[in-house]
């Protein structure tokens, strides 16, 4: 066994192992177990696994798509657009790092239907404003020189824009008035540009020695409020519904 395998069993053993999805979905599992114990919860934009790592328990999750290995714990739905599903119909609604991945005219939609199928609580999270602009531009150059092609990600963050505070805020406001619902939201910044920076080039460096230190990172995220400081690359907002 190598020294990267020994440490992993060690430090975190049968995570998958990438610090910027601990860190941003963290917060969000400390939230629900604290605000709701037990309920139900629907993840929109959950991929393979959701928040279901953090959260054990059973996650719907919606998506346009699913790989082939979807974790146990997850339900798969897949939709876009209006979601399958009546009023009110979950206890919480979370979202995370997904709004920037949709075409800004219908980014309304999309916080409508967090608001419509929710009883108590909304989680969304994403990249927010000109610093996550700017840093996501370095990045891409980054990821350029190391592997040629840009991400996919990268592309769909330049074709439909980072989104900014008062576009968010103003899809919240939207939201409640169309489904008369009063809420209270309280936003906190996730994880620190710089040193998202340095984290980032670890995993996708062309050295396999520092692809490989980004497993040992992801223990830091034991101490994960330490990153959510200064200027940050997302913001994550709580909402209360009434």
């Amino acid at each position: 066994m190598g020294i990267i395998e020994w440490c992993k069993q060690r430090l975190l053993p049968g995570k998958d192992w990438s610090l910027d999805v601990d860190l941003r979905y963290l917060p969000v599992a400390r939230f629900l177990d604290r605000n709701l114990p037990q309920g139900s919860v629907l993840e929109i934009g959950a991929s393979r696994t959701g928040i279901t790592p953090y959260l054990p328990r059973t996650i719907i999750g919606c998506d346009v798509s699913f790989p082939p290995e979807i974790t146990p714990m997850l339900v798969p739905v897949v939709a876009r657009g209006t979601l399958p599903f009546r009023e009110e119909s979950f206890d919480a609604v979370i979202s995370l790092d997904t709004l920037e991945h949709v075409p800004r005219e219908a980014r309304q939609l999309f916080i409508d239907e967090m608001f419509r199928v929710s009883r108590r609580y909304i989680v969304a999270g994403f990249p927010e404003g000109e610093a996550a602009e700017r840093h996501d531009g370095v990045m891409e150059a980054y990821y350029k020189r190391h592997r040629v092609e840009a991400h996919e990600y990268f592309l769909e963050h330049r074709q439909f824009r980072i989104p900014r505070r008062e576009e968010a805020a103003s899809y919240l406001a939207e939201a409640a008035r169309k489904h008369g619902r009063a809420y209270n939201a309280h936003r906190v910044k996730n994880v620190n540009v710089l040193l998202r920076s340095l984290f980032m080039r670890t995993v996708w460096s062309s050295s396999p020695l520092l692809q490989k230190s980004y497993t040992l990172l992801t223990a830091l995220s034991r101490w994960d409020s330490a990153f959510h400081h200064g200027t940050c690359y997302r913001s994550i907002y709580f909402v209360t519904l009434d």
